[in-house]
């Protein structure tokens, strides 16, 4: 028959395959072809119809069990009596022993998914309890040093014990106050807490939040002897890696000596200085500051250098330190020279928050020395300090692009234009500005607009920093303001500030005239009102009592709509009302004699006595006013108080309108 190619002879299927059947092989050996019957090569590579090799018994993947598709024997490391496997003993993995997915003796567990004596052991009879018993997260056994393991565990009886996460004598190592047995930095011993240090059912410990004898003591979260360690001030005694030195020389901390991050020839400065304490409120923090300066003479001169803090946010600036540089020399007029001149500065004040530290050097032609860069040497009772470069305190808004309207002393006129623009124009001689509602979110250095007198920014949701010295009248109701700036360093005598979410106290300057704070329900009123007030609005407010203190120059005052106001503290009217609106405020008692000049009054829908009604009308005819207001309605028996009806009668004859 004629030649073929193997592709091109007939095939032939397993159901007709023979045991004598012959295969083509190629022996490499002898360099030719040759025949091979399927018997022989079964007898080469089979034994008893099953494949042999690595994969019988010993693999190390071997996966076997009396109902799983993957196969034998004793060593795999993948489990027993599971779909992933049968009959082991040993395997570091091994899967579903017993009872659970994952083994009999392997570090995955008895009777829980995760399981018991093993390397990694994560519990007895917990599902998934993180550490555990006799693991490699060591046991400790009271008494003995046997700890190096950072992570030791073996609790009995705290909420992080045998089936839980983490417990006494734990990688939180025990701590045994009678034998020295460890360097754990979070080191614990709780018997029944959840963290605590020799403590029972405290949340994280003995004595201190981050250390006995420091300022937070007794009974607070980090502790003695703990991890944030106990420092006596005397004995050392501790690796702990968050030990606090809480007791320092009179608790304060030298944070070392910063170079000025700005210099000129006017002054030197650290941009960013940030004194804050985990305690909260303000820590007395102290600056020793040394340079040269450069003073120009002829035969006499005189000047100083001034050390100041501000504080970035609100403007308010303290003066620290002066020193007086002065020269005499005698002699003719004529002479004329420099000196260098070292100099010293220090300084202390309370601090919270974020300042401008900065020397100055400007009047009669005195410089900081260019040559030399002023150090400044920080000393705070705060622990948390920090010196960093920031951004010039400069006039800005956010968005940068909102339309400002401004006036300027430089020339008549009413001007507009972003904030940019208003720089541009001289800052400095700005002298009112007026922000169109909802045009911005944020003025975070109005103060340094240093010669502003009016501010207008009604219906601005914003945030805004301090506010000028020189400010006089500041209307910024509506803008959803939790605080108000500091105010009692400026000359501000003209304040509305209703419809806010103002919370806590506001101090008010002694040269207030107008305050119109309604609707603000968090807010407390100062014991004493400014002594020059004329106009009292606080209407809304959520107040329980009046101000003890209200001077006798209030001509119109508002309480109206307080639905807690019960009680009148001061004790008199003040001599100047001439219009009074408490309606709808369950007050019980209005004290004092009814003003002169009053000619408004509102107690409608209070609680007022009968017998204040009566002294109401009675000191309204006394007064003898005319074409007046006055609105009794709503009072408890206010028709029948002694005398109203006819003191009614006499009030109408005087044109008056009255309501009862």
């Amino acid at each position: 028959m004629s030649n073929k190619r193997v592709s091109e002879l007939a095939p032939i299927t397993s159901p007709e395959l023979d045991i004598q059947d012959l295969l083509l092989l190629a022996d490499i050996s002898a360099h030719e072809s040759k025949r091979l019957a399927l018997g022989d090569l079964e007898s080469f590579i089979l034994s008893d119809g099953n494949l042999s090799g690595s994969l019988f018994g010993t693999a190390s993947y071997a996966i076997q069990s009396l109902s799983a598709s993957y196969a034998p024997n004793i060593s795999a490391s993948y489990a027993r009596t599971s779909s992933w496997a049968f009959n082991v003993v040993t395997a570091s993995y091994a899967l579903a022993a017993l009872s659970s997915s994952y083994v009999l003796s392997s570090s995955y567990a008895i009777t829980a998914s995760y399981a018991l004596t093993c390397s990694v052991e994560l519990v007895y009879s917990s599902a998934f309890a993180d550490y555990a018993r006799t693991a490699s997260y060591l046991l400790y056994v009271p008494g003995f040093m046997n700890g190096s393991a950072s992570y030791a565990l073996s609790a009995l009886s705290s909420s992080y014990s045998v089936s839980s996460s983490c417990a006494s004598t734990a990688s939180y190592l025990l701590y045994d106050p009678t034998f020295p047995n460890g360097t754990a930095s979070y080191s614990m011993m709780a018997e029944s807490s959840l963290y605590a240090l020799v403590a029972t059912n405290a949340d994280y410990s003995q004595v201190a939040q981050y250390s006995n004898n420091s300022n937070n003591s007794n009974t607070a979260l980090y502790a003695s002897n703990a991890g944030f360690l106990q420092f006596d001030g005397i004995t050392p005694n501790g690796t702990a890696s968050y030990a606090l030195v809480a007791k320092s020389v009179g608790g304060r901390i030298n944070y070392g000596i910063f170079g000025a991050i700005t210099q000129s020839t006017t002054g030197a400065q650290l941009d960013v200085v940030t004194i804050l304490s985990s305690t909260g409120g303000q820590q007395s923090s102290s600056f020793d500051v040394m340079g040269t300066v450069v003073v120009p003479f002829t035969s006499s001169m005189s000047s100083s250098i001034n050390l100041i803090a501000i504080n970035r946010v609100t403007g308010v600036s303290a003066s620290l330190d002066q020193t007086p540089i002065s020269i005499n020399i005698g002699g003719s007029t004529n002479i004329s020279g420099t000196f260098k001149y070292p100099f010293s500065l220090q300084g202390e004040t309370p601090m919270n928050g974020t300042y401008i530290v900065y020397v100055t050097a400007s009047a009669n032609n005195i410089s900081i020395d260019p040559s030399r860069t002023v150090k400044f040497n920080v000393i705070s009772m705060g622990d948390i300090v920090s010196v960093l470069p920031g951004e010039r305190t400069i006039f800005s808004t956010s968005p940068d692009s909102s339309i400002l309207y401004y006036s300027s002393s430089l020339k008549a006129g009413v001007f507009k234009g972003s904030a940019s623009q208003v720089i541009a124009s001289g800052s400095q001689y700005v002298t009112a500005l007026y922000i169109p509602p909802a045009s911005v979110s944020s003025v975070p250095y109005l103060w340094t607009l240093n010669n502003l007198t009016r501010l207008i920014a009604d219906g601005n949701y914003m945030f805004l920093g301090g506010v000028p010295a020189s400010l006089l009248t500041m209307s910024v109701s509506n803008c959803g303001l939790t605080t108000l700036p500091p105010l009692t360093t400026t000359a501000v005598s003209y304040l509305n500030c209703a419809n806010n979410n103002l919370v806590g106290s506001v101090s008010f300057p002694s040269n207030m005239t107008y305050i119109d704070c309604s609707n603000n329900v968090n807010l407390s009123l100062p014991d004493s009102l400014p002594n020059s007030l004329t106009v009292f609005i606080g209407n809304g407010l959520y107040i329980t009592g009046t101000p003890t203190y209200l001077p006798d120059t209030i001509r119109s005052m508002s309480l109206a709509q307080c639905p807690l106001l019960s009680t009148w503290n001061s004790p008199t009217l003040p001599i100047s009302l001439s219009y009074f609106d408490c309606n709808t405020s369950p007050l019980t008692q209005i004290i004092g004699t009814i003003p002169i000049s009053c000619s408004y009054m509102d107690v409608s829908n209070c609680q007022l006595e009968s017998a204040v009604i009566s002294n109401i009308g009675t000191g309204l005819v006394t007064n003898h006013q005319l074409n007046g207001t006055l609105n009794i309605t709503n009072n408890p028996d206010s028709g029948s108080a002694p005398g109203i009806v006819a003191n009614i009668g006499t009030l109408i004859s005087r044109r008056w309108t009255v309501l009862s």
